[in-house]
């Protein structure tokens, strides 16, 4: 059985273009480009399909939608529940993450995020109240610059 150091040196040398490593280069390439772009001119508003449309409040925006996403809820310190998953369309507007799978949909406001950290192929948001949600997207390093840049967006909050 091969040890550790020569599973990292065959993963590091893959050749395979979905890969680990060759989907987290592209996806950090990415990252920075939309960084560079947010700072400069910030996120631009995209056109909601009709689903999402009536589920927006009044002034509220898509601004960027991460398909087939899978949404791990996990419970609060405090609370004795199982972790809840759910795929579907992650709609990121300007005031909350709108999660759409299937049934009524799950809606995440921005404001009660605290944190946000990519861990390999997810995102994990720790929330205010103590409650974790795992986010697994295509390319988490994008996603977690644009949750990053419309969070930033919001007026201050207390």
């Amino acid at each position: 059985m091969p040890d550790l150091a020569d599973q990292l040196h065959t993963i590091a040398n893959d050749d395979e273009p979905d890969g680990f490593l060759t989907k987290a280069a592209e996806d950090e390439a990415a990252a920075a480009c939309a960084r560079a772009r947010y700072r400069k001119s910030g996120m631009e508003p995209l056109a909601a399909d009709p689903q999402v449309r009536e589920r927006l409040r009044p002034g509220e925006q898509v601004l960027a939608v991460w398909r087939n996403v899978a949404v791990d809820r996990l419970p609060a310190p405090d609370e004795v529940v199982a972790p809840a998953v759910a795929t579907g369309d992650l709609h990121l507007t300007s005031t909350r993450l709108l999660h759409l799978s299937g049934g009524p949909g799950r809606s995440i406001e921005l404001d009660d995020i605290g944190d946000a950290t990519v861990a390999g192929e997810r995102i994990l948001l720790t929330m205010r109240h103590g409650q974790g949600i795992i986010i697994g997207a295509d390319q988490p390093r994008l996603a977690r610059v644009q949750l990053s840049a419309a969070r930033a967006a919001r007026p201050c909050r207390r």
